[in-house]
């Protein structure tokens, strides 16, 4: 990302913190320099820090509610749309799905049928919509766009562009090196939970390099 010092990962520190889905083994995180290593889930994402899960169906969305509900899946009890003694604002969520769907192109046959009955297209779309709403800073995206047609393959692919673009930190974990190529500023290669070499996006060769070093990793573990 442009935003170099947005999202950086310090040496290890010692120390164990359950953050999310996964555990940190050692170091911490930190956010423009707030320290986000033992902060909750609900915590980083007000600070901007967001997730773009490639568990669509498992993960992403809850596939029995409504796509106005899956697209404020994560400010339940949140202003604008919970009010007090925890009453839902109708009004308020069914217009931010329609102002949703219609920015990211999003094909539901209304903001109130059940996520789950979307194409996979769709529902990367809803997550798109909701991760990258409401002044995020730092989006990790893994796999965003694995299973899905060429029209909303160059959908992700500008909505990562246009996020970066803005200023904002895009952390790409993808198994398809020409999707890297295409997107990253810089592609780190990783061995063993440590990354063995870099390579500069806009550089020669580049997926040639990253092959190369993929290589040498394999070769000595």
């Amino acid at each position: 990302s442009p935003r170099k010092s947005a999202l950086s990962a310090l040496a290890a520190s010692g120390g164990r913190y359950h953050n999310g889905s996964e555990r940190l083994l050692g170091g911490r995180l930190s956010v423009d320099g707030i320290d986000v290593t033992s902060r909750t889930v609900k915590q980083r994402q007000r600070i901007g820090v967001r997730y773009v899960t490639d568990d669509r169906l498992g993960e992403g969305i809850v596939g029995s509610l409504s796509v106005a509900l899956n697209l404020v899946l994560k400010r339940i009890g949140e202003s604008p749309f919970w009010g007090r003694f925890g009453r839902m604002d109708r009004a308020a969520v069914r217009a931010e799905a329609r102002a949703q769907i219609a920015a990211y192109d999003i094909h539901p046959a209304s903001e109130q049928v059940r996520a789950g009955t979307l194409s996979g297209g769709n529902i990367q779309k809803i997550l798109l919509a909701r991760e990258l709403s409401h002044e995020p800073r730092v989006v990790v995206f893994r796999n965003p766009t694995s299973g899905l047609d060429l029209k909303t393959v160059a959908h992700v692919h500008d909505a990562i562009r246009d996020f970066a673009g803005a200023g904002g930190a895009a952390l790409l974990i993808s198994t398809d090196l020409d999707e890297l190529v295409q997107l990253s500023h810089r592609i780190a290669v990783l061995s063993g939970g440590r990354v063995v070499g870099e390579v500069a996006g806009d550089g020669d060769r580049v997926a040639e390099r990253v092959g190369a070093l993929m290589a040498d990793a394999g070769e000595t573990r």
